[in-house]
């Protein structure tokens, strides 16, 4: 319906801005900052709007590009909203998408810790005690608007982790080594399909469409064979 089209929408819109602003900061022209922002925002997962689905992955770019600006201009200015908007880019999304956010923070964080360094080297006057009253807001604001998401992946998330491992990793026949790398990498992208990414639509639309069904590799479990249990192909 309108709310799930509308929900894809101000991911990416928030996207791109997030990034346009943190690259605009970084002294960059209007068009060069809108055009980093343009090819994160329609990157990865993103890229495949025609057949969107799992919209935590589209929260974790949002969260990611927001934090990477707010955060970015809580360390430089010390202004304490932008403390608050950091901690709550990391709630929106720490109950929903928790593993692809992990992913793209260990982007972000060395990003900021690299401006971190940068402005203490500078010497600001009165800076420690504006980072350190920052960092009590951020700390607050996260605990307040975090506990329930950080609650929700102990008992869910973590709970579930080894059953959805032994499950896709073969079950309990497989050694616990090729159940994790089965886990890791099953349903990745098939060198045949990456076709799609200059050629969209060629091998179909959607596994569920009975007029253009889709028929690549995408999607595939690992070891499946016509008739087995599991999808052929999964977009």
């Amino acid at each position: 319906g309108f709310y799930h089209v509308a929900f894809y929408f101000v991911c990416i819109s928030g996207t791109v801005w997030g990034l346009t602003g943190y690259l605009r900061d970084r002294g960059l022209s209007q068009g060069a900052a809108l055009l980093g922002g343009l090819a994160f925002g329609f990157s990865g997962y993103c890229v495949s709007l025609v057949s969107a689905g799992h919209r935590g992955v589209f929260e974790a770019c949002l969260s990611a590009a927001v934090l990477l600006f707010a955060g970015s201009r809580a360390i430089r200015t010390g202004f304490w909203p932008y403390y608050v908007f950091s901690a709550l880019s990391i709630s929106l999304v720490m109950g929903t998408q928790p593993d692809v956010f992990l992913i793209l923070l260990m982007v972000v964080a060395p990003l900021l810790l690299v401006e971190f360094v940068h402005v203490l080297r500078t010497g600001q006057q009165g800076y420690a005690k504006k980072c350190s009253l920052g960092v009590l807001v951020f700390a607050v604001a996260l605990t307040i608007s975090g506990w329930r998401a950080v609650e929700k992946v102990i008992t869910s998330y973590l709970l579930k982790r080894e059953a959805l491992i032994e499950q896709a990793g073969g079950g309990k026949a497989a050694s616990d080594g090729q159940q994790k790398w089965i886990f890791c990498t099953n349903w990745s992208l098939p060198p045949s399909d990456c076709v799609e990414l200059a050629v969209p639509l060629v091998k179909g639309v959607e596994s569920t469409d009975r007029a253009v069904p889709f028929w690549g590799e995408l999607g595939r479990s690992s070891g499946w064979k016509p008739g087995a249990a599991g999808f052929s192909s999964y977009r």
